[in-house]
């Protein structure tokens, strides 16, 4: 359970928004240095942070460290759940 009177909610992933080809998931989130989606990004993450805009800059930051997004949202100050 989260109390949410006080906090924002976001998640970010791969679920709704996605291309799949060739057996191989391509997620809607791009790398802006390659235009090309990240590699090794979870599949989803959902962070409870202090207001919705630091939840949903925080989840989507957190997506384009791809195979280090877990390294990268240890160290913020929120809670967070990453789903691969």
């Amino acid at each position: 359970m989260i109390d949410l009177k006080q906090t924002g909610l976001d998640i970010s992933g791969d679920a709704r928004r996605l291309l799949l080809k060739g057996g191989v998931r391509y997620s809607h989130i791009l790398d802006p240095t390659t235009g090309w989606p990240v590699p090794d990004a979870p599949r989803s993450i959902t962070i409870a942070a202090g207001s919705c805009v630091e939840a949903g800059m925080t989840s989507t930051l957190a997506m384009l460290q791809g195979a280090a997004a877990e390294r990268f949202l240890a160290v913020q100050d929120v809670v967070y759940w990453c789903r691969r």
